[in-house]
């Protein structure tokens, strides 16, 4: 079998990085610090050297396994959107990253969302589109031969909402006017935040950082700011 095919069988397989797995990991962690860790990744089939491991994929019935023993464990519903929230206020801490992620605005900070998620999961693709200047559209398709389930999708809101709140963008309004777990064919997420240029000054009036290190920075958030789908 040629390289080029066996890679995307591999990718068939194990679309799910295990980054995605480790942020759950520190969600629980703070979150419920009674939770044993070691034994939901040994009933989901990871090791907790698989999940230090950024080389290491998932599939996705280990990802199902490990979400739906949280949802039994916690007895929340909701953990995929919460532990989306905790993650991605995660990524975006610390002031200098505040910082510039309110300067370079939400649309680009979306806008890296959906590049670094290039980097988690291969079974997905994000399009990130300007409705207005307080509004964007996110469309999130399924690749080829791929499946998700509907907690995954409530991962990603979760996600979504928390990058507005981490830059204080004013008020959030976050409407899933089509999902593929209702019978569309791909989740479309349209977000609108308040219009606040006066957040931004006083940010800047906080954190003054020489513009020679505008280009690290941003290398930084780009690579830090990793969302889980």
């Amino acid at each position: 079998m040629p390289d080029s095919i066996r890679e995307v069988s591999k990718n068939m397989l194990f679309p799910y990085n295990s980054r995605i797995i480790e942020s759950y990991i520190n969600f629980i962690t703070v979150t419920y610090p009674n939770l044993d860790i070691y034994e939901i990744l040994k009933n989901s089939n990871m090791t907790a050297y698989e999940v230090e491991d950024h080389g290491h994929w998932f599939s996705q019935e280990q990802v199902d396994l490990f979400h739906e023993q949280l949802k039994d464990k916690t007895k929340d519903p909701q953990i995929s959107r919460k532990a989306g929230r905790f993650m991605a206020k995660a990524k975006a801490s610390g002031e200098i990253r505040y910082f510039f992620l309110g300067i370079i605005g939400l649309y680009n900070a979306y806008k890296m969302v959906g590049k670094a998620a290039k980097n988690l999961t291969k079974s997905t693709t994000f399009d990130v589109k300007s409705i207005s200047d307080n509004s964007v559209e996110i469309i999130v398709k399924l690749n080829k031969g791929y499946s998700e389930k509907e907690y995954q999708c409530q991962n990603r809101i979760g996600m979504f909402e928390a990058v507005a709140e981490a830059i204080n963008a004013g008020e959030i309004g976050l409407e899933h006017t089509e999902c593929i777990f209702k019978g569309g064919e791909v989740c479309r997420y349209v977000i609108t935040w308040g219009k606040s240029p006066a957040k931004i000054i006083r940010k800047a009036g906080k954190v003054l950082v020489p513009i020679f290190l505008l280009p690290s920075v941003l290398a930084v958030l780009h690579f830090r700011f990793s969302p889980t789908v």
